[in-house]
């Protein structure tokens, strides 16, 4: 079985190293352009459909020809006033901001974090032990100073431990080695001698005293063991660094600022979003500890509840430039929101924590703002490269809705390819529908150490029916189920795709079988004239798109080096990346965009001089 995905996460940007200039410039649109580095990063960490048929060079040339089209529709979009939709100016918001804080942290925190060499030194000779201790745990402060007051008064460390909860989860030591616990814990426990104890520790969860029980050699037996863990230390070492900068860096922004949310609208939008996740949970029968995820659709009936006045309403106070209500579920519907619970008080203290956490975030982008970061090369770049996104993709879906089908042109059709209808290529595939990539990374993780994809497909895919059917679909025909036919039919049987990204969450699947199917008495129109409408808009859809194309070429000009671009090694990794930006959130490494690139060929028919 081929599984034609994998995950990477990138901390800051790609690591691809390039043999060629990366700002070499391959493609003229417009006032736009796209370099090596540009089209590497797109045909690389995202996934292209294999096909035997389909050499990397044509692979290459589809690709271009799509990214082509891409900021053509941007250029469009922008210029007949699409920046300033509602999906510019909030939810493309979201993704700016992400980009100019990751510059912020790569200057404040990866710059500043210096990892001592004397550190590094210390780690090493703390490896060499591995530490055998017990632990006395207690929530409450007086409590935990009541029995350190015993134990330096000479109460034996077993006398109190043994008759403690916490006795359970230690019936023999625990071993402790470098890098497994924190750091102060772990400073204070290697500084033990066998038989003593630390002074009460403050925890996130309460008070700890140790007592080391023993010590074991852990010194590395050969040099290849050496640089190993050598390499791992440096790797903890430098961990700690930068989490120690970002302490600092914290301080130093948040000292003395208060900013206070709206407590009626939090309160209003917690009730909200309690009764979407009752909905949901009632749905989709989600038993209690499970987890239930709002969508994007939830939030934007959440929106609707509120209505346009109340959404642009003062959430969260800053002196200067205070968030609305609207932006901040804009950002909420962007990083999405779950709960394994139905208690409504923990939920609000669930939001409570991620209106602290936006507000957190929102500091760190101003900051940036004030530095002037969203005007460095590397920044402007990104946002470019993600907005031309956003604007092209609004351009098409206006496209899209201006194709319209009567039924006439249905009937037409269903009576000139009847031959065609009856006759149809059929795929079965297993299929694993769910609303989260964090469901998907742990499918990809039990798949890699072994388990059947038939049985996780079962047990994960919100598609009751698929469920009930084994995991399967049953045969149906490509031109059914949008993208997820359309690759089924292109994929080889026990071909793996994904995730792939529908309206109804992400989609994990797997070819199984195929088959011609020809029938003596074609399906009546009324049971195939949804397929057949849906497979004419699309139709018409490219035709129209490709007109277009081919137009706003013409209008503001394509130009190609072709040696430059024919001389670009690539590899079809068949990877779909994640990039986490500092100070937080996570989106794809690169935009994805549909394969759109037959509209470049019919331009070269009609002109052979094109580029």
């Amino acid at each position: 079985m081929k599984k034609l995905f994998l995950f990477i996460c990138l901390i800051t940007s790609s690591t691809f190293i390039f043999s060629q200039n990366e700002n070499s410039v391959i493609a003229w649109i417009g006032d736009r352009t796209i370099t090596l580095q540009d089209f590497k990063q797109r045909f690389e960490l995202a996934p292209q459909i294999r096909n035997v048929n389909v050499g990397t060079e044509e692979q290459k040339n589809r690709i271009l020809y799509t990214l082509i089209a891409e900021k053509l529709w941007a250029i469009e979009a922008e210029n007949t006033g699409y920046d300033s939709d509602d999906i510019i100016t909030h939810t493309f918001k979201v993704m700016e901001k992400m980009l100019v804080r990751d510059e912020l942290y790569k200057a404040e925190i990866l710059q500043k974090a210096k990892a001592d060499f004397n550190e590094l030194i210390n780690a090493m000779l703390k490896s060499n032990t591995i530490l055998n201790i017990n632990f006395i745990y207690s929530i409450n402060k007086d409590e935990i100073n009541d029995i350190y007051i015993q134990l330096i008064s000479s109460t034996p460390f077993d006398s109190i431990l043994i008759n403690r909860p916490e006795k359970q989860t230690q019936l023999t030591p625990i071993k402790v080695t470098f890098g497994s616990t924190s750091q102060d814990i772990e400073d204070s426990i290697y500084n033990l001698k066998v038989g003593s104890f630390t002074k009460p520790i403050e925890t996130d969860n309460g008070w700890l005293i140790f007592r080391l029980v023993s010590t074991e050699d852990n010194t590395p037996l050969n040099n290849e063991e050496f640089k190993t863990r050598e390499k791992k230390l440096k790797k903890i070492v430098e961990d700690r660094a930068i989490s120690k900068r970002y302490k600092e860096f914290y301080s130093e922004i948040f000292k003395d600022l208060i900013i206070n949310s709206d407590g009626y609208l939090f309160w209003s939008l917690s009730d909200k979003i309690i009764d979407e996740l009752n909905s949901r949970r009632e749905e989709l029968k989600v038993q209690e500890g499970n987890k239930v995820e709002l969508l994007s659709n939830d939030f934007q009936d959440i929106e609707k509840l509120f209505g346009e006045d109340s959404l642009k309403l003062i959430f969260i106070k800053f002196e200067e430039n205070p968030i609305t209500l609207k932006e901040f579920l804009r950002d909420l519907t962007f990083e999405g929101f779950y709960t394994n619970y139905s208690n409504p008080d923990i939920i609000r203290q669930q939001l409570n924590s991620r209106v602290k956490r936006f507000i957190e975030l929102e500091v760190f982008y101003r900051e940036a703002i004030k530095r002037g970061l969203q005007y460095t090369p590397n920044v402007k770049s990104e946002i470019e490269l993600w907005r031309d996104n956003y604007l092209s993709n609004l351009f098409k879906i206006d496209i899209l809705n201006s194709v319209e089908i009567r039924t006439e042109q249905v009937k037409e059709y269903y009576n000139e390819n009847t031959e065609n209808i009856a006759y149809t290529k059929l795929v079965n595939i297993i299929e694993m529908l769910c609303d989260s990539l964090e469901t998907i990374e742990k499918v990809l993780t039990e798949l890699d150490n072994g388990a059947d994809f038939r049985g996780l497909a079962i047990k994960y895919t919100k598609r009751t029916w698929v469920r009930d059917n084994n995991g399967e679909f049953g045969f149906f025909p490509t031109t059914m189920y949008g993208d997820v036919g359309k690759i089924a039919g292109e994929l080889k049987i026990g071909d793996m795709y994904g995730p792939l990204k529908l309206e109804d969450g992400y989609s994990l699947f797997q070819l199984i079988d195929t088959k011609q199917e020809k029938t003596d008495n074609p399906l009546p129109f009324e049971e195939v004239a949804q397929n057949l409408e849906k497979n004419l808009k699309l139709e018409k859809f490219n035709q129209v798109a490709s007109s277009k194309t081919i137009e706003l070429a013409k209008k503001y000009g394509v130009q190609i080096d072709r040696n430059t671009f024919n001389n670009l090694n690539v590899v079809n990794h068949q990877i779909l990346a994640y990039r986490y930006f500092g100070f937080g959130g996570r989106t794809l490494a690169v935009p994805q965009v549909s394969p759109f690139y037959k509209w470049y060929e019919n331009w070269k028919s009609e002109n052979p001089n094109v580029p």
